[in-house]
């Protein structure tokens, strides 16, 4: 599961809470109506089952992975926390995964953003808003790049002309010693 997945512990029947019960010193038994129980060993992971059993006897409301872990092993997946095979245990019969990215947590947020008739005003704005702003970006991007190229098509120009006049000067240039020195009496060069 990734970091920024979301747990929660599985619904029981009405009138029977999720439960974590202590049972010794790092030891606690985690108990799910109509799902059952099982032993939990180590701080770490008690701290994380609290947490989730905190959050759904109270909401029942999803958990991000990142809160669950959130001051007791940050750099950690749950998984990794759990260790496998009572990590898989804990998914398939005591936990449901709301998917890899939480995309129901998502949605419920974006649901109850769209449910308020002035959040979805100032969310239409907000988009209007952004859409303007990509806009005038992507704008000034294209205005920055042109004027790069117009002042290297200048560049070039005057490149080109310096090459010309020297090969137009270069065509009339006299042709050997005599033809200057003819010029040169002349009063044409």
């Amino acid at each position: 599961m990734s970091g920024s997945g979301a747990s929660q512990p599985a619904h029981g029947h009405r009138g029977q809470a999720v439960e974590l019960t202590p049972s010794g010193e790092n030891m606690a038994t985690l108990f799910v109506p109509g799902k059952g129980s099982i032993d939990i060993r180590g701080e770490n992971r008690i701290a994380v089952i609290k947490r989730l059993v905190d959050a759904h006897n109270n909401g029942p409301m999803p958990m991000a992975t990142k809160d669950l872990v959130k001051d007791i092993a940050e750099d950690q997946s749950l998984a990794n926390i759990f260790k496998q095979p009572l990590w898989d245990k804990l998914k398939a019969n005591f936990l449901r995964n709301l998917g890899p990215k939480g995309p129901a947590v998502i949605a419920a947020l974006l649901s109850g953003i769209a449910a308020s008739p002035w959040m979805r005003a100032a969310l239409r704005y907000g988009v209007t808003a952004f859409a303007i702003l990509l806009f005038l970006l992507a704008l000034r991007r294209s205005g920055e790049r042109a004027g790069r190229l117009a002042e290297q098509l200048e560049t070039t120009e005057r490149s080109h002309d310096a090459q010309r006049r020297m090969l137009e000067a270069a065509v009339h240039r006299p042709r050997s010693r005599d033809d200057l020195a003819e010029r040169l009496r002349d009063g044409r060069f």
